[in-house]
């Protein structure tokens, strides 16, 4: 269970962590499919034994890009710094940023050991996005962790800005990395590292 909890540890390193209160309304269960979905296609992709490593990567990768709204968290991450940062160079940083971690996501999740991921709940919050809650448990049907998706609606599509362990977001950490090597090195500095890293 500890690897598989490092996992979503990772996630929560890469999600926005953006201030959404959360209304006590129950949401419409949109959210709720579209996370649930995403997790049926994870565990599908690790139980499938056909599949090698690199085309588990692969498979993975599709599906966090589309899941995820990477121009919102790569503007987080980078803060202040995207002022002045051409659109076209923030595109590559942001296509860059995604590609590293989708394939950090997938080497990770090589790891899980057989935990269950149960969908709760769902609520609506502000800014027409809503909250999904979930349970990660152990073979013995305990809880181990308890996590919080922010989905937004964004022109009818679902994206995932947002996730919580247990109520703590550790994206201020990875921003705080981010905006270390891109304030000594310029966005020029952050590219070449995100391809550097990429081709390993």
């Amino acid at each position: 269970m500890k690897r598989f909890l490092c996992v979503i540890v990772v996630f929560a390193a890469t999600w926005m962590n953006a201030a959404v209160p959360v209304s006590a309304t129950t949401g419409d269960g949109t959210s709720t499919a579209f996370v649930s979905s995403l997790g049926k296609a994870v565990l599908n992709i690790l139980e499938n034994p056909a599949l090698s490593p690199e085309e588990r990567i692969v498979q993975y990768s599709t599906h966090f890009k589309k899941a995820f709204d990477w121009d919102r968290i790569g503007a987080f991450a980078i803060g202040k710094y995207q002022h002045g940062v051409p659109r076209d160079k923030f595109i590559e940083y942001r296509d860059l940023f995604a590609q590293h971690m989708t394939r950090l996501y997938a080497t990770k999740f090589a790891d899980y050991s057989g935990e269950q991921f149960l969908v709760k709940g769902e609520q609506r919050s502000e800014r027409n996005g809503s909250e999904v809650t979930a349970e990660i448990r152990d073979n013995n049907d305990r809880e181990t962790a308890r996590l919080a998706f922010k989905v937004v609606r964004d022109g009818g599509r679902q994206r995932i800005y947002d996730v919580s362990i247990n109520g703590v977001s550790l994206l201020v950490a990875k921003r705080s990395e981010v905006k270390s090597i891109i304030s000594t090195g310029g966005i020029d500095g952050l590219i070449a590292l995100l391809k550097k890293a990429n081709t390993r």
